[in-house]
């Protein structure tokens, strides 16, 4: 199915939910105008809180996408929240990359997985401190955002380092 003019904003897994009237401020916060809005509609998923949103024009959402697009952190309802802005048409995939060591050039492993597809978001992940002053630290492990022209094998080898890679629907 396709979705014109709409573009979706994840919310994440937030505790307690947010209420519709905030994500309505978040979504005129972006520069809209009501006038510009045809539709605000909560997408049914198990976990992550996610809206779909419709304007008049398509060139709207083009300024949206290319202005607020990707993962960026938000203050909602008081609450630090990772939001996310995508288009609903792309089929992106989580990919995640294990036994990357934290020293090794993340451009190197950009270019390796733009053979399998394009790379919209790349980010390493970190422990969260278990006790207050920890700084948290790397996990040798990434989270890739990416579409998929071709299916990634299981193991990759990235300049010197094999790692071992999975999504969901890997083959």
């Amino acid at each position: 199915m396709r979705y014109e003019d709409t573009f979706e904003i994840g919310f994440g897994n937030p505790f307690p939910r947010l209420q519709l009237l905030s994500v309505h401020r978040f979504v005129t916060g972006l520069g809209l105008s009501e006038s510009k809005i045809l539709a605000i509609a909560p997408v049914l998923l198990v976990g992550d809180q996610v809206v779909r949103v419709t304007l008049f024009k398509t060139a709207d959402v083009t300024a949206i996408l290319n202005q607020h697009g990707g993962a960026r952190q938000h203050c909602i309802e008081g609450r630090q929240i990772n939001v996310l802005i995508k288009d609903p048409n792309v089929e992106e995939r989580f990919v995640r990359v294990s036994d990357y060591p934290a020293n090794a050039n993340m451009e190197v492993m950009k270019v390796r997985l733009r053979e399998f597809g394009t790379v919209l978001d790349l980010r390493r992940d970190r422990y969260a401190g278990a006790t207050a002053g920890v700084i948290p630290w790397l996990t040798g492990q990434l989270t890739v955002r990416m579409t998929l022209n071709s299916p990634i094998p299981s193991y990759l080898q990235v300049g010197e380092h094999k790692v071992y890679i999975r999504y969901a629907n890997q083959p």
